[in-house]
């Protein structure tokens, strides 16, 4: 009966499960990242929450980089004719760093499985190698990092 009182009423009961149940974990001692997941805040950039480190923009720069070394290797190989593999082996490596290094610190994992299409998931932004030892350019300190050109 009180499902055809409207998108408000229809979903009353369960605003209020989630509300006590952000309640009890406050209560207990849970973090507010933990209490407030899946919460909207205003963001002066997204005026919404993000999953990734940095938000849209980290993924943004990350992938805008990751596609002009990608470039920058095709247009500036002679592998591609002397050496097809080593050509190949090279964007592989450039995959893989992608998937294990610069992906995983601002908060994406990639799970590569033979035989089956690759899957992804949201997870904590965890120091790598390159990260730890600040390798990655941080795009306060290296704003020319922001400018590559995509053609």
């Amino acid at each position: 009966e009180y499902m055809n009182d409207g998108p408000e009423q229809s979903t009353y009961s369960v605003r209020e499960a989630v509300r006590t149940v952000r309640e009890i974990l406050d209560l207990v001692g849970f973090s507010p990242k933990t209490v407030n997941a899946g919460v909207r805040e205003n963001n002066e950039s997204t005026m919404s929450t993000s999953n990734i480190a940095g938000g849209e923009e980290a993924l943004t720069r990350e992938l805008v980089n990751f596609r002009s070394r990608i470039r920058e290797m095709t247009l500036s190989s002679d592998d591609i004719k002397q050496d097809p593999s080593k050509f190949v082996n090279d964007i592989l490596k450039e995959c893989d760093v992608a998937r294990d290094e610069i992906l995983p610190s601002i908060g994406l994992e990639i799970q590569d499985k033979k035989g089956e299409q690759s899957s992804w998931r949201f997870c904590s932004p965890r120091a790598t190698p390159s990260t730890a030892t600040g390798d990655l350019k941080d795009p306060d300190v290296f704003p020319e990092s922001r400018s590559v050109l995509l053609d």
